[in-house]
C-alpha cells in the first residue's frame, strides 16, 4: 500500500498525514520515484493515521502529487528529527 501525504505530527506510536492519498495504481515504481508521475491517486477527505509499527519502508517524495485526479497540488517534504 502506498500513501503520500505531509507529515503533521509524529508520536511514539504512529505518524499522522495530512492531505494524504492513497496510491491505488504507481505504475512501473522506479517511474513513478524518478518522474512522480502516478497512475491512479485517491485521496483520503480526513487527516490519516499510520502505526509505525506496520511500516515496512518509505522513500521521501520530491514531486508535486496529485491529490485528485489530473490536478497537482504542491507540499514541501519535511524532514523529521
Amino acid at each position: 500500500m502506498h500513501l503520500i501525504g505531509k507529515i503533521k505530527s509524529i508520536n511514539q506510536k504512529e505518524i499522522l498525514l495530512e492531505k494524504a492519498s492513497w496510491i491505488a495504481d504507481s505504475g512501473r515504481f522506479h517511474d513513478a520515484l524518478k518522474t512522480g508521475e502516478l497512475n491512479e491517486v485517491e485521496p483520503f477527505i480526513n487527516d490519516v493515521i499510520l502505526n509505525r509499527d506496520c511500516i515496512v519502508d518509505a522513500s521521501e517524495w520530491n514531486h508535486n502529487y496529485q491529490m485528485f485526479k489530473n490536478e497537482l497540488r504542491t507540499f514541501e517534504v519535511e524532514r523529521v528529527g
